[in-house]
């Protein structure tokens, strides 16, 4: 039936957006997570925010096209359309011979790293102190007014050695600044929980709330007590916050009804 067409069309879709982003891992430089992070942006300071998307999970990023070449700036921006395609297919809002319809989708997922912004064509990625990153409040709000009526779930996010805390930190002031200007945000997840190796020189991260560490030929589960403590009191400040009146402690008043 269309259901299932348009789920295998998304398929081929989803398989060709990750070729395509291979390949520009190759030629342009540009670097992201895991599979990855193809995103585009505008010139200078201003980022625009990138949701890659199959079905309703996404990958959040955001590329700048460098201060010396802002000739690639349309390029950029460009690419930054892309970021809706998936999205906009199952909801029906493009390409709609594809028989996409508005409750095709549900919950938007978002997953955002350091690794998310970058600048286009130059590979690596912007620092945690850039001051040209995009704050994640504002990539979370441009994915709303374009879904509304949508819960969004942050689906995967974190960050590895040292900046663990400060990530956790971000992203609970950010999301709290989210909710509180209307933004519907169902959830946060973190991701991983215990330590991963890096994808490709397989090292141990120290990428998560325990680490791995080998002893006698074993590995064994550490807590990164930190960014344990760091959990426990930017919970208590979003308990804080839900019992302020002006923040929204209803995510099912956002969900469209059937």
């Amino acid at each position: 039936d269309a259901e299932q067409v348009l789920h295998r069309r998304m398929e081929v879709v989803h398989v060709h957006r990750v070729l395509h982003h291979v390949e520009a891992q190759v030629v342009g430089g540009s670097v992201g997570h895991a599979a990855a992070d193809a995103a585009a942006g505008h010139h200078h300071a201003v980022a625009v925010g990138e949701m890659v998307a199959a079905e309703d999970a996404a990958l959040g990023g955001a590329a700048l096209a460098e201060r010396s070449a802002p000739e690639l700036a349309p390029e950029a921006a460009e690419f930054t359309g892309y970021q809706w395609q998936s999205w906009d297919m199952l909801g029906g809002l493009g390409w709609v011979d594809l028989g996409g319809r508005p409750d095709f989708l549900d919950v938007i997922g978002v997953n955002y790293y350091l690794t998310g912004q970058w600048e286009h064509r130059r590979g690596g990625h912007l620092a945690f102190d850039d001051p040209r990153r995009r704050p994640f409040r504002e990539m979370l709000g441009e994915v709303a007014t374009r879904y509304p009526g949508h819960p969004i779930l942050i689906t995967e996010t974190g960050c590895w050695g040292d900046l663990r805390v400060p990530w956790l930190k971000m992203i609970a002031e950010e999301v709290r600044a989210a909710v509180e200007s209307g933004i519907p945000i169902a959830g946060v997840c973190f991701y991983p929980l215990v330590d991963m190796t890096e994808w490709h020189e397989r090292h141990w991260m120290h990428f998560g709330f325990w680490d791995m560490e080998e002893r006698d030929g074993l590995l064994c589960r550490t807590p990164f007590l930190p960014i344990h403590e760091a959990l426990a009191t930017e919970r208590a400040r979003t308990a804080i916050a839900n019992e302020n009146p002006q923040f929204p402690p209803n995510i099912g008043q956002y969900r469209k009804k059937a």
